[in-house]
């Protein structure tokens, strides 16, 4: 279209397509979602300060198990090493602990499931003692498909003991262990041991939908093994504020 300049010729405009639109919406949208969110590093900037320096940082030692369920133990190991990943032998005992994190803006400590128990049973403090530490029938008691993301982070921290004094050859302090936190932590609901009509049959190392089976095939099938079924309970979130 045309329109009329100040010097009275018409000068031409080429009017923005809907592809431009569509590219700003999505710009807008991708900013939008970077606000509602934290990723790792924004989760370690909420909890430390600015100029916080850390020496050392803990690692993952095992490959960390994925998916969670609900109330099924689990176990992991971690490691300290220093800023080249060297592994750290410290000689003090460094107390680690476990916590979970919404990924939302700001993020929120979770402390309770819905009912208002305690969201993290187990082992959920270790000594870090010449740089290993395990944590043994660690267990989460809520599903996390309704937390924004539908995750939540999973952090191993030191905790911290009022005063520090440190002397002699490997003594560590702990303010200056960067934690452990990872992300996109998925917590699905509890299979459950029924005898129901619903769910599926495990026969040995096999499975099989019990729906695709008639009933003279369940009835040989169940005389002979168990049956397992799995079911999802819906648990809506209760996230605490951070203190």
């Amino acid at each position: 279209f045309f329109f009329q300049a100040e010097d009275g010729i018409r000068d031409f405009c080429l009017s923005r397509g809907l592809g431009d639109v569509y590219k700003r919406q999505k710009q807008c949208e991708l900013v939008q979602e970077q606000l509602e969110n934290v990723d790792k590093e924004g989760l370690i900037n909420y909890l430390y300060s600015a100029d916080t320096k850390f020496k050392y940082r803990l690692e993952l030692s095992c490959e960390f198990p994925s998916p969670l369920y609900r109330e099924r133990n689990f176990n992991f190991s971690v490691k300290l090493v220093d800023e080249n990943g060297k592994k750290v032998e410290n000689k003090n005992k460094i107390p680690l602990a476990v916590a979970i994190y919404s990924s939302e803006n700001p993020p929120k400590i979770i402390e309770e499931n819905n009912a208002g128990n305690k969201i993290l049973k187990g082992y959920t403090e270790k000594d870090l003692m010449n740089g290993d530490c395990s944590f043994e029938k660690i267990h989460i008691k809520e599903v996390t498909s309704h937390y924004r993301n539908g995750w939540v982070f999973f952090m191993v921290y030191p905790r911290q003991n009022g005063n520090i004094s440190f002397v002699g050859h490997n003594f560590v302090n702990p303010t200056k262990i960067r934690p452990l936190i990872l992300d996109n932590i998925v917590v699905k609901a509890k299979k459950m041991k029924q005898t129901g009509s619903a769910g599926r049959m495990k026969i040995g190392k096999r499975k099989i939908e019990e729906d695709e089976v008639d009933e003279a095939e369940k009835q040989q099938f169940n005389s002979q093994d168990d049956v397992y079924v799995g079911e999802e309970d819906d648990i809506q979130p209760k996230v605490s504020k951070l203190e």
